[in-house]
């Protein structure tokens, strides 16, 4: 294994980069947000996802386990869930439940009234 050795202040620009790759995905079309868009991007992006959220539990030996799961996450199948469910907004309305680590069921919950 190759080490790696990073200049002064190298970990934070690492740390800084991986948050975004974290926040915007592919989004980018692969090219790097100038930081006025990366700034309107969060602004837009990030309350919409606050909203947008399933859980994932399934019951362990020890007990109840659950995980947070957004766009970026890997599925059971190991694409992340955003390339798997295309109409993320839509699936992200309703809770998966997984029963065991094999399988999950969706179930979908009634909009709340406008």
């Amino acid at each position: 294994m190759e080490r790696l050795t990073l200049p002064l202040g190298g970990a934070a620009a690492v740390d800084e980069y991986l948050e975004y790759r974290r926040i915007v995905g592919e989004d980018d079309g692969g090219k790097l947000f100038t930081p006025e868009e990366y700034e309107e991007y969060k602004r837009k992006v990030l309350p919409l996802r606050l909203q947008n959220r399933l859980f994932v539990s399934w019951r362990s030996p020890t007990g109840m386990d659950c995980k947070l799961v957004g766009p970026e996450t890997l599925c059971f199948c190991t694409h992340r869930v955003l390339l798997c469910h295309s109409g993320w907004s839509a699936v992200a309305r309703s809770w998966l439940i997984a029963a065991s680590t094999s399988w999950a069921q969706a179930i979908l919950r009634p909009q709340p009234p406008k």
